[in-house]
C-alpha cells in the first residue's frame, strides 16, 4: 500500500500557490500600467480634440476656389503651427486623386475661440480647375501643436493622432585641451 507524505504534499501546494500569487500580481501590474498609459494619452489628447475641421465644396459660379476648409479652436488654450495640409476628396464615381493647392492655410498661433479659413483649388489631369459635385465627399488633414508642444494631425474630425518627432542629436562642440590649475 502506498502512503501519502502529507508534509511533502503541503510543500507542493504552498509552492504552487506562491507561483500563482506571483503570476496574478505580475498580471495586475501590467494591466494597471496599461490603464495609466491609456489615461495619460487620453489627457494629452483632450486639448487636441478641441480643434474642429469643416470642409465645404464651393460653387463654381460664385467662388474662385474649389473648396473651403475652416479650422476652429473651440478650446481655452491656443494651438501653435496650425497648417491645413490638404483637402481630402473621396470620389464616389472612382476618379481622382488630382493635384491641389491650399491657399493661405497656415497660422503660427490660433488663439482660443478663433478660426483659420483657407481656399483649396483642385486641378484635373489636364491642369484645369475642377468643380466638386455630389459625387465628391470632402474633408481635410490638419497638423498642429498643442500648448505643451506635442505635434498632432487630424483628418476631418476623427480622433487626433499624436505625431512623435524623433529628436535630432545636437552636435557637441569640440573639447579643448585646457588644464585646470588649482591655486
Amino acid at each position: 500500500m502506498c502512503e501519502v507524505n502529507w508534509d511533502a504534499l503541503g510543500t507542493w501546494v504552498g509552492s504552487i500557490g506562491t507561483v500563482l500569487a506571483f503570476v496574478v500580481a505580475f498580471w495586475i501590474g501590467i494591466r494597471d500600467g496599461r490603464q495609466r498609459d491609456k489615461a495619460q494619452r487620453d489627457n494629452e489628447a483632450a486639448q487636441a480634440r478641441t480643434l474642429i475641421i469643416e470642409a465645404t465644396k464651393g460653387a463654381k459660379e460664385s467662388v474662385w476656389h474649389t473648396a473651403t476648409v475652416q479650422v476652429t479652436n473651440y478650446g481655452t488654450l491656443p494651438f501653435l503651427a496650425v497648417e491645413i495640409e490638404r483637402l481630402v476628396v473621396q470620389w464616389l464615381d472612382g476618379q481622382g486623386p488630382w493635384k491641389q493647392t491650399v491657399i493661405d492655410g497656415r497660422r503660427a498661433v490660433l488663439p482660443a475661440g478663433e478660426s483659420i479659413r483657407a481656399g483649396v483649388k483642385v486641378y484635373g489631369p489636364d491642369g484645369d480647375q475642377i468643380e466638386l459635385t455630389e459625387n465628391h465627399l470632402v474633408s481635410a488633414v490638419v497638423s498642429y501643436r498643442d500648448q505643451a508642444g506635442r505635434k498632432w494631425t487630424r483628418w476631418g474630425n476623427v480622433e487626433p493622432e499624436r505625431v512623435v518627432v524623433p529628436e535630432i542629436p545636437q552636435p557637441q562642440p569640440p573639447v579643448q585641451g585646457h588644464k585646470i590649475k588649482h591655486v
